[in-house]
């Protein structure tokens, strides 16, 4: 479905039910808003890797303003202060009186800067391979330069630089690195969703720019009281441990898991681990009364 608000669309694709049977017992599945990297990407990936949760939450796979199914918008609009009031805006079309929310990379940022503005209106977070401030550039850049080939420190100026022109230009960048974002990593899959909904490189392109070199979010991050699960592979490149270890000193109530055969997907790289600590995380914060 598409929601209209703040003077766009986005599209939402909803997973499961809010009230389940369960034997003689009705219960009810609190919203998971789930919320897709890039700048520019789209939430169909993770629906392969984060659809698990259903288990005990009514997914909400969110496109953001200008990407995926969503509608388009102004460039000036690309910015991740209007993708976090954009959620708020949904939150409250959609009725809710609180979210958990599941960020992946920049979705992640999305997540932070929602949590540091709106602290009262989440319930769970779920930060997977991602950070609290554009300190991420220079740590991801030190990292492919101690670890990277030539090759792929060659390739990743064009995403520094917010210089992506054409699809073409951003498969090859892929073709380089994307073994640096999973070791699952498969180019086939990548060509094969990218042609159906290709990235927004305007959003892309803005995000390296303009927006993240001097975005911050951890100093408010302090006041977030809502139980976090901090997920980050020990090979992560673009996002590496430093910036989930940040995260943790400033979020008072968040665990951290570290992957050590992983990169940028945890959820991806180690499936079954992974799973099982969000489970273990779902449950102890159930029984703490978290909804």
């Amino acid at each position: 479905m598409k929601v209209a608000i703040r003077g766009t669309r986005l599209f939402v694709d909803v997973e499961g039910a809010a009230w389940r049977w369960q034997g003689a017992r009705v219960w009810h599945a609190p919203p998971l808003f789930v919320l897709h990297g890039g700048p520019g990407g789209n939430h169909l990936d993770l629906k392969h890797s984060l659809g698990f949760l259903q288990r005990w939450f009514q997914l909400f796979f969110v496109d953001q303003r200008g990407c995926g199914f969503s509608g388009r918008c102004p460039k000036r609009t690309l910015t991740i202060q209007n993708n976090a009031a954009d959620i708020e805006a949904l939150r409250r079309t959609l009725g809710f009186e609180t979210i958990s929310i599941a960020g992946v990379s920049y979705g992640g940022m999305v997540t932070c800067e929602y949590a540091a503005r709106y602290p009262n209106r989440v319930g769970r977070l779920f930060l997977l391979g991602t950070t609290g401030s554009g300190a991420f550039l220079q740590a991801a850049q030190e990292y492919l330069r101690e670890h990277g080939s030539p090759e792929q420190v060659r390739a990743a100026e064009r995403l520094w630089r917010g210089a992506f022109r054409s699809q073409m230009q951003l498969r090859r960048f892929f073709e380089v690195l994307g073994p640096l974002y999973s070791r699952k990593f498969s180019l086939k899959t990548f060509h094969r969703t990218k042609r159906k909904v290709p990235m927004n490189l305007a959003a892309l392109n803005r995000g390296f720019r303009d927006v993240l070199p001097g975005w911050n979010a951890l100093p408010k991050l302090r006041r977030v009281k809502a139980p976090t699960f901090v997920a980050v592979g020990k090979h992560d490149w673009i996002c590496p441990v430093s910036q989930s270890v940040a995260l943790t000193r400033h979020l008072p109530n968040a665990t951290l898991k570290v992957y050590r055969n992983s990169a940028h997907a945890p959820q991806v790289d180690e499936p079954a681990r992974f799973q099982r600590d969000v489970a273990a995380f779902v449950h102890a914060t159930r029984k703490s009364g978290r909804a």
